[in-house]
């Protein structure tokens, strides 16, 4: 189980991502989850939070709105707590395999991203991210903004404002492909999320990083009017496991020097046999 200290640092280090309108500190729009992962600034989110964001900039420019990207993070001092706005780097590093293992069940395009801080900073929390991989059954727990539009919306919050992210705790309960593969690609949790949680740093019971929330299995819960209805997940988190996020988080201080728009990376791991389909 995570202790006091380790629960205050995986907080401190985990983000909301989002809009401000320009030169607003509000947050203006909140699309996911994130953690930073070095004291620099460095940001590790799911991928499609930063696309979704990039669709919200293009909505909002033809409506003639400015916004600017952006990350929220609580700032603990001595006599009071600060919610931080920082402005985010335009660049967007997205990821694609360039050489799987034979047997390999993971797509080409990896859905994760890593953005920076725009602000020169040396000394932001940050969380480990592991070298070895989680276990079956192994407890975890994870950190994030579930439902972050509404928590940390100042003026439509009907529960009232909540700025400090939530940690929810659980088990690794299966491994992708299969629970016995040497090097697995993915990891289901009991832990329940809801949108806004992609993004979140899973982390171990030393607060290091073994996985990151990339969606929600379990139902569709249907909300709103018949007029505005829509789907919303609700259910098990699914994410990625430590052989591809370290494998991202080595090329990522060269993408931000030679600023190209994608990294490839390759995997130097135990070969992944097919799983073999049957009837009985």
């Amino acid at each position: 189980m995570l202790n006091e200290l380790v629960l205050k640092n995986v907080k401190a280090a985990t983000v909301a991502l989002g809009l401000v309108k320009k030169g607003s500190a509000e947050p203006f729009v909140i699309c996911g989850s994130g953690f930073l992962v070095d004291p620099k600034g460095y940001v590790m989110t799911a991928g499609h939070v930063s696309g979704k964001i990039k669709e919200l900039i293009g909505i909002c420019k033809a409506k003639k709105v400015e916004v600017e990207r952006a990350i929220f993070m609580v700032y603990p001092h001595e006599d009071r707590v600060d919610f931080v706005t920082a402005e985010l780097d335009e660049r967007i590093a997205r990821h694609y395999q360039v050489q799987k293992p034979t047997g390999s069940t993971m797509p080409d395009d990896v859905d994760i991203a890593v953005c920076k801080v725009l602000a020169e900073v040396e000394d932001l929390p940050s969380l480990k991210v592991r070298k070895s991989d989680v276990t079956l059954y192994e407890e975890v727990a994870m950190c994030g903004y579930p439902r972050g539009s509404q928590s940390l919306n100042s003026t439509t919050a009907y529960i009232g404002i909540r700025l400090s992210p939530v940690v929810q705790f659980g088990r690794i309960v299966s491994l992708f492909p299969v629970d016995n593969t040497p090097v697995p690609n993915g990891f289901q949790t009991d832990i329940i999320g809801t949108s806004g949680s992609s993004g979140s740093a899973i982390v171990d019971s030393k607060g290091n990083v073994v996985g990151m929330a990339l969606e929600v299995f379990g139902a569709d819960v249907m909300e709103g009017n018949e007029s505005t209805r829509h789907t919303a997940k609700v259910g098990l988190v699914y994410g990625l496991t430590t052989n591809i996020l370290n494998a991202i988080l080595n090329n990522v201080a060269d993408f931000f020097e030679r600023n190209i728009k994608d990294i490839p990376y390759s995997f130097d791991t135990t070969t992944i046999h097919p799983p073999n389909f049957r009837r009985l």
